[in-house]
């Protein structure tokens, strides 16, 4: 997993961003949330790798559990569709 992680965030080190990653186990929901707030978060940004819609996604289980349980703005994301 640390591996997926690092290759994940490989392009964003590539152009000079500053990246922190954390790798944590247990239910996303709780874990999410408190390490949000451990770390005073500004914003969450949560991706998706379902097939459903934004709309679904969205108001979907993990991400609507996350934004109504932290404190800070969260920016929900779909991947691109390939063509």
């Amino acid at each position: 997993m640390e591996q997926k992680v690092e290759d994940y965030i490989a392009p964003l080190k590539a152009v000079g961003l500053e990246v922190t990653t954390f790798l944590r186990v247990g239910n996303p929901r709780s874990v999410i949330v408190q390490t949000a707030d451990e770390l005073k978060a500004d914003a969450l940004v949560i991706g998706s790798h379902s097939k459903r819609n934004f709309l679904d996604i969205a108001l979907g289980g993990t991400a609507k559990y996350i934004s109504q349980h932290v404190s800070c703005t969260v920016i929900l994301v779909s991947p691109a569709t390939q063509t």
